[in-house]
């Protein structure tokens, strides 16, 4: 059965300004390569129903306040293997509600 995916307004904001950070920092080049990685962070999203899921670790305190029952996996470019991105959700009946997504850059230490 294919799952129904719905991401936070709050999600759905940073994932629209994440191109120009992406340029802002120096991440990206240009604002076509930025819109492009952040296009694939989105594919991989509506692919979440088919990916590998991991439970957060309950001794994780930091994403207590994503939700119980949290639930991530991960998204790496084939070039970019230094960078993972981390999404969270929640799974309740046959919908996908993504509450967080962030990278091992800025929040990496808290998954382990």
């Amino acid at each position: 059965m294919h799952k129904e995916i719905k991401i936070l307004p709050g999600v759905e904001d940073f994932l629209n300004i994440l191109p120009s950070i992406l340029v802002a920092e120096g991440y990206k080049s240009n604002i076509e390569n930025a819109i492009n990685y952040v296009d694939e962070i989105l594919s991989f999203i509506k692919a979440l129903p088919f990916s590998q899921h991991y439970n957060v670790p309950e001794n994780s305190t930091y994403y207590r306040k994503y939700g119980k029952n949290l639930k991530y996996s991960f998204f790496r470019r084939k070039s970019s293997r230094k960078t993972t991105w981390y999404i969270f959700f929640e799974l309740h009946n046959n919908q996908i509600l993504v509450k967080h997504i962030s990278n091992n850059w800025t929040e990496g230490q808290f998954i382990r």
